[in-house]
């Protein structure tokens, strides 16, 4: 193939949320209680990690984060005539600053910005 052939032919990427999960880059933590509700590989570690000054698990690091973030997505929902158009964000979590996105599978995608 020509450098002339690349620059004619289009490049078409898809990388769907399925192969991000696939990839361990994304993780369903609870699919039986929120389907389709998912975090990012570094949420899921800052929540699995062994803190010396924070004795409680994951689940009682990540339901938390995860109520907080859908209370504060119905709350910017209602607020847009019942749309999610722009990332919710929330600041001062334990895993710092969170942001909330609608994901490609009817669900939330938790994330911190550098995870974008």
């Amino acid at each position: 193939m020509s450098e002339d052939n690349i620059m004619k032919d289009p490049v078409v990427f898809s990388y769907t949320d399925q192969d991000a999960i696939n990839d361990g880059v994304l993780f369903e933590p609870y699919p039986e209680r929120w389907k389709n509700l998912l975090v990012t590989s570094s949420i899921h570690h800052d929540c699995a990690r062994e803190d010396d000054e924070d004795s409680r698990s994951y689940d009682q690091r990540l339901i938390p984060l995860i109520m907080d973030c859908i209370m504060q997505c119905q709350v910017n929902a209602n607020q847009n005539n019942g749309k999610l158009d722009t990332p919710v964000v929330l600041d001062g979590t334990h895993c710092g600053t969170i942001w909330v996105m609608e994901n490609g599978i009817g669900g939330l995608t938790l994330m911190k910005p550098e995870d974008y």
